[in-house]
């Protein structure tokens, strides 16, 4: 009976803690990390002289970002989202009927945008953003004539969203440990294209999961 009235105070006594951080007025800063490991796929489209061609293949995503934000009302917070973001994806592409070599593309991002997030008082919470930036990127791509794997560099505008779900695990009255799940897309535009190529764009889109920090000021 002592243990169970023990673990029934922690729990009230975290989500009170929790409701008392998610006030109207409270200043938010967050920092934290995701991850996107075969969960997503990358769609690649080009198209030139009324023809399309599209490929798809699996990709992996790690990312940093800080979220600073103000309580507007009471479990509502708005800000800024800054992500610095790297993607990797590999296909393979079949040459002829008995050869197939590995393709790759790498992309480093840097995306800046609104994001909103509401809690509850238990502190279960709720976040949506989207994200305007730019990107670079190595591609692969093979040469039939050398019959080889030659490698580009190219830059390209990037556009982003994502929605997810987290919690608020609080470490003291003003710092909490936050897990999450989310699903995001994110599409890149090529700057330069060459001849003869009308539109060049990537899209991955998948389930990230991340990890951050939260501090409540207020």
């Amino acid at each position: 009976m002592k243990k169970q009235l023990l673990l029934l105070a922690v729990v009230v006594g975290s989500a009170l803690t929790a409701s008392a951080q998610f006030e109207k007025g409270t200043i938010f800063l967050n920092g934290g990390t995701s991850l996107g490991l075969n969960f997503g796929t990358s769609t690649s489209s080009f198209s030139g002289g009324g023809v399309t061609i599209e490929t798809e293949s699996s990709y992996s995503s790690f990312g940093l970002n800080t979220m600073p934000g103000y309580f507007l009302m009471d479990g509502l917070v708005v800000g800024l989202d800054i992500n610095f973001n790297t993607n990797s994806s590999s296909f393979d592409f079949e040459v002829s009927d008995t050869k197939t070599v590995e393709l790759s593309y790498k992309t480093s991002e840097v995306l800046v945008g609104p994001f909103v997030r509401y809690y509850l008082d238990a502190g279960l919470f709720f976040q949506a953003g989207v994200g305007f930036g730019s990107a670079s990127s190595t591609d692969d791509e093979y040469d039939l004539l050398e019959d080889n794997v030659v490698s580009t560099e190219s830059s390209a505008g990037a556009f982003a969203y994502t929605v997810g779900v987290g919690y608020a695990i609080f470490l003291n009255d003003n710092v909490a440990l936050e897990p999450s799940l989310g699903y995001g897309s994110v599409t890149y535009s090529e700057n330069e294209l060459p001849d003869g190529i009308d539109e060049i764009t990537t899209t991955d889109a998948g389930l990230n999961v991340g990890i951050g920090i939260s501090i409540f000021f207020n």
